[in-house]
């Protein structure tokens, strides 16, 4: 299994396969569906997950970018702040996931994504966290949502320096990255 997610974030973070389905089983909570394509990721979702998730408060997502030096794109929790987070945030009550991840992109680095495949998704105290490798275009600016800046992955794992490193955590692990 962790064969199949190494090749799928290779294809992903390396200009992106040609197509086909990849199933994944999260070990946390979730199983999940991606459906690789040089245009957006498909969620596919069971009926129960879709469900109970589709108009509820408590769902996030998030984008993973990483430059090929692996550095990793992040965002200040707040201008001037010293915690880092993925670029991200709640979904709008009936917007889907990679939707909302296209748009939190956007508002928080003033970049485009060209391509967004979901990669992973679990659940993150009382919400559901989505995370989507995406392929962008662009010229970062920070914003009113934070500072935005290049930073090493030990910076994501750090619970002084990371809101979020328990779920950056368990989402290296389960993608052996």
């Amino acid at each position: 299994m962790k064969r199949l997610i190494r090749q799928y974030l290779n294809e992903v973070l390396d200009g992106f396969g040609t197509g086909g389905l990849r199933y994944f089983d999260s070990p946390h909570n979730l199983r999940y569906d991606v459906e690789l394509s040089p245009e957006r990721g498909q969620n596919i979702f069971s009926d129960e997950e879709r469900d109970a998730d589709w108009d509820s408060k408590n769902r996030a997502a998030i984008c993973f970018i990483r430059r090929k030096d692996g550095k990793i794109l992040a965002v200040s929790r707040g201008v001037d702040s010293k915690k880092f987070g993925l670029p991200g945030g709640h979904c709008n009550i009936s917007e889907s996931f990679s939707d909302a991840a296209v748009r939190e992109l956007y508002e928080e680095t003033h970049l485009t994504a060209l391509s967004c495949n979901q990669i992973y998704i679990d659940k993150n105290g009382a919400f559901t966290v989505a995370c989507f490798a995406c392929k962008v275009e662009g010229v970062i600016k920070s914003s009113e949502e934070g500072d935005v800046r290049w930073v090493d992955k030990s910076v994501l794992l750090n619970p002084e320096t990371s809101p979020f490193s328990e779920y950056f955590k368990n989402m290296l692990s389960d993608l052996n990255l």
